[in-house]
């Protein structure tokens, strides 16, 4: 029996978002299942949008877009709402939850995304860009809010000048953040007022928690019935071309991607913080050099010859500057092309082609001293 589509996502999230997007570019025939009980990253991308009508955008671009829980009734075959999908493959995207010691009185994403009044106050148990987005959605809305970041500082895999900067940013835009509180166990009061939380060495008395739990989809999808040459799981973005060459052939036509030679992370924070990093030997000599605002953070480091290494930025428009520079890195482009890319840009590549001119002056008037020269 012939099938309604080559591929089937299961799941909420960006990541999500862009796997079928890029399997619709491959003239795949695309069909995505979100559920609306699990809040996720591409949820709050939603609310932070200026144009939030997502599923019309989808739907122009011809990916069909389903909201409900879904279940397997086949090998081939999902349910979802009143409608049945027959697939050649699926895709699910299923979030980690946190484990906790004691968990009493605090919301999970899912009691949040039923709550109809506004909160006067909350505290957040987690420091990434989901709980970032959503602290800033609510202080928006009135709600004072609190993060308890369980990491050393707020997204430790980016360049921690970056991160520290992006800190400020929220920071003064009211947001409390307390990093290296990694929340082990909470209780609520007899009267329930308050919930005492244990994190880190500290202890907080708060009004309202809500903790990063998710509920996981794969118990309730009855992945049994579906063989394993169908089923695909989507947890980062590198599954994407793994997922594109076994669904749909990419690699046969050659449309796979080309194989990168950097990993860039992006985080959809306002401002937003992003960052790339070449997987080459970093050692040797590197000029560092940075643009610093109230507005913006970036700093970008290269090799004497011109080689770009890495490049970090906090700013609304970071994530396009730096997939700028990661084509950049990909075609072994100099750090001197981005001249023309903005005045950030233009700051960078003047202060290398200053440290690049250093050590030639330096030998130059080694020289004068050595023999004297006027």
């Amino acid at each position: 029996m012939a099938a309604d589509y080559d591929l089937v996502i299961l799941g909420s999230s960006a990541i999500a978002e862009l796997l079928a997007l890029e399997a619709k570019s491959r003239s795949a025939r695309v069909a995505w299942i979100t559920f609306p009980e699990i809040i996720s990253d591409w949820h709050i991308q939603q609310l932070l949008s200026p144009n939030p009508d997502w599923q019309w955008q989808l739907a122009v671009s011809g990916i069909d877009v389903i909201t409900g829980a879904a279940q397997f009734i086949a090998p081939n075959a999902v349910q979802a709402g009143q409608r049945t999908l027959t697939a050649r493959h699926f895709v699910v995207c299923d979030p980690v939850s946190l484990n906790l010691r004691q968990a009493q009185g605090g919301w999970t994403w899912q009691d949040f995304y039923e709550l109809h009044h506004t909160l006067t106050e909350l505290t957040i148990a987690g420091g990434d860009d989901l709980c970032i987005a959503i602290a800033q959605w609510l202080h928006r809305q009135g709600t004072a809010v609190s993060l308890l970041v369980p990491t050393a500082s707020i997204f430790p895999q980016i360049d921690r000048e970056a991160t520290r900067f992006l800190q400020a940013q929220l920071e003064s835009q009211g947001i409390k953040i307390f990093t290296g509180h990694r929340v082990t166990a909470t209780r609520q009061a007899d009267a329930g007022q308050s919930i005492t939380v244990w994190a880190g060495d500290r202890r907080f008395e708060v009004k309202h928690l809500l903790l990063p739990q998710f509920i996981s989809v794969v118990p309730q999808l009855n992945l049994e019935c579906v063989p394993s040459r169908r089923l695909h799981y989507l947890t980062h973005k590198s599954d994407i071309d793994r997922i594109l060459a076994k669904a749909l052939f990419a690699g046969w036509w050659g449309q796979a991607r080309k194989v990168t030679n950097h990993t860039m992370t992006c985080c959809h924070t306002q401002p937003a913080i992003a960052q790339v990093v070449s997987m080459k030997d970093m050692q040797g000599k590197k000029l560092v050099l940075r643009s610093v605002s109230d507005r913006h953070f970036a700093k970008l480091i290269a090799t004497p010859q011109g080689q770009i290494l890495s490049a970090s930025m906090v700013r609304e428009s970071a994530i396009f500057w730096i997939e700028a520079i990661a084509q950049a890195m990909q075609y072994r482009q100099s750090i001197k092309t981005l001249s023309t890319c903005n005045p950030i840009s233009q700051e960078l590549v003047a202060q290398f082609e200053r440290q690049q001119s250093q050590p030639l002056l330096a030998l130059w008037l080694n020289i004068c001293r050595d023999f004297d020269l006027v």
